[in-house]
């Protein structure tokens, strides 16, 4: 097949997984940050953006993605506040990533190995949260950024040393990506496993070119970090915090060491949604996964999950170097949404696995490419070319159930109420869907409906805060200030500091004459 044939195929995989969710409106996410965010709506100096946090005072202005809210309001200027301007750039950007994709594959492996694995990555039913959602833009550019700095060390570093051009590249493409998001900030990890895992396979070691090759190497690596130290330290001064994004509720008062044993029993399901992801949640939070802080038998089977990754990259550094980097890929660009290192928002979010995603698509597609042996390997043996037929046909069948999944999923995506009534359908063991759930209701005033759905959330979960003070409030507006008061007293011991718990429990204490 024909490189252009190839670029085309895989156009078309990435919109017919996506195209669907172009009538898609506003959803989750994207109210705060786009839709009810004045900063969007006017478009301004583009370094004005550089001085604002992501979320805006609404959520306390947390996070820092400038540039993200740059094309937020670019887009919001071309089409007058339309969410199908936002939904037309999600789907060329998804193209756009899934072309990526395959030029990265090309340099590191067999044509018809490279295009499977970009249409395993442009079919992924995972990828619809980052697609179908608003907002998943920074999770599109930031991987076509990385991407495209990868693709030019790889080329670069193929047939010799590292150019001075492609270093300068690879710096301005890491700087643009910081400034989308802060995940970017692992491309020098990238690179270096690259560089370990691909030489002499891959990489040329030629003498003459080894010298040269390190400085090059220890002078880019040195530009990058000073990047990223230039980013961080504007990231500081902007919103008054290196990490941002303040803990999951599972998460509050866990340690690192906690934390790594929460993420290792969660880690079967992150390997569910990168190998068979037929069940997609808009959340993943209590009671729909559980949190385990400390060892039990809850941890064996991630346990397993782990030991079979590492057996692998092990006996793959003797056999296939490629491997090796695509089995390094995934946890170094999921490092920081891990929760390891820094606690974040969530425990699992599938717009976060978009970009680890890349060393399981390229990994599949080279275990697919032995089923499409070229013509001249064509086999005789009527069993082996059974076998062959056999497979081709799987792969063939997993490819479109993938497009078919992603294309249908992209209706959960539709509004919120379609997110919520989904959440609420599909995992009615999460509690932030009842909590969702009740909070619409509160919100447009129907208190008596508000009053079971976020009761049920406090039921799922009781150690949620949020969902204690809702609760609270959704009681005394019906008039049941006694039973209001517990959950006031609750959700402040969680979080002392919600004024609106202390206002609402004083107002309930007068009206029961509790002077």
């Amino acid at each position: 097949m024909s490189r252009r044939s190839a670029w085309l195929f895989v156009v078309i995989a990435a919109v017919l997984a996506s195209a669907a969710g172009l009538d898609n409106g506003f959803a989750y996410d994207d109210l705060v940050v786009i839709a009810d965010n004045a900063s969007v709506h006017a478009l301004r100096w583009p370094w004005e953006y550089f001085g604002e946090s992501y979320w805006g005072p609404a959520r306390g202005d947390d996070l820092y993605r400038p540039l993200a809210v740059l094309g937020f309001s670019v887009q919001w200027a071309i089409g007058g506040g339309t969410p199908f301007v936002f939904h037309l750039a999600n789907v060329v950007l998804y193209a756009l990533s899934a072309l990526a994709v395959l030029a990265l594959a090309r340099e590191l492996m067999a044509p018809r190995a490279a295009l499977l694995g970009a249409l395993v990555f442009a079919v992924h039913p995972v990828h619809v949260e980052a697609v179908g959602n608003v907002v998943g833009q920074s999770e599109l550019i930031t991987a076509v950024l990385v991407l495209l700095a990868i693709t030019q060390y790889v080329r670069d570093r193929k047939v010799g040393a590292l150019r001075r051009r492609s270093a300068v590249i690879i710096a301005v493409l890491y700087a643009l990506a910081l400034f989308v998001k802060e995940h970017a900030i692992v491309l020098p990890a990238l690179l270096v496993a690259a560089e370990l895992a691909l030489t002499p396979t891959v990489f040329m070691a030629r003498r003459e070119s080894g010298e040269q090759g390190a400085r090059r190497m220890r002078s880019l690596l040195l530009a990058l970090t000073l990047i990223a130290a230039a980013y961080l330290t504007v990231r500081f001064v902007v919103i008054g915090a290196v990490t941002g994004d303040a803990a999951h509720p599972g998460l509050v008062g866990i340690g690192a060491a906690g934390r790594a044993w929460v993420m290792l029993a969660l880690l079967p399901e992150v390997a569910r949604l990168m190998l068979w992801p037929a069940r997609l949640y808009a959340d993943y939070s209590p009671q729909l996964v559980a949190i385990h802080a400390s060892p039990s038998a809850a941890h064996l089977p991630g346990a397993l999950v782990l030991l079979a990754w590492i057996t692998i990259v092990a006996v793959s550094w003797r056999r296939s170097r490629l491997f090796v980097f695509l089995g390094a890929w995934f946890p170094i660009t999921l490092l920081l949404a891990s929760n390891v290192l820094v606690p974040t928002g969530v425990l699992i979010a599938e717009r976060t696995l978009f970009l680890p995603s890349v060393g399981m698509a390229l990994a599949l597609g080279a275990a697919f490419a032995v089923f499409w042996p070229t013509r001249s390997e064509t086999p005789t043996a009527s069993m082996r070319q059974r076998w062959l037929s056999a497979g081709r046909m799987a792969v063939c069948t997993v490819l479109a159930l993938g497009a078919l999944r992603s294309s249908s999923r992209q209706s959960a995506w539709e509004d919120n109420a379609a997110v919520i009534s989904t959440m609420v359908a599909e995992a009615p063991e999460l509690f932030r869907g009842h909590l969702l759930l009740g909070e619409t209701f509160a919100v447009n005033g129907d208190m008596y409906r508000a009053e079971p759905s976020l009761r049920r959330a406090v039921e799922l979960y009781p150690g949620f805060p949020v969902a204690q003070i809702d609760f609270a409030l959704s009681l005394r507006e019906v008039g049941r200030c006694e039973e209001a008061l517990s959950h006031f007293d609750a959700g402040l011991a969680l979080d002392p500091r919600s004024q609106v718990a202390q206002v609402n429990r004083a107002l309930c204490l007068l009206q029961l004459r509790r002077l």
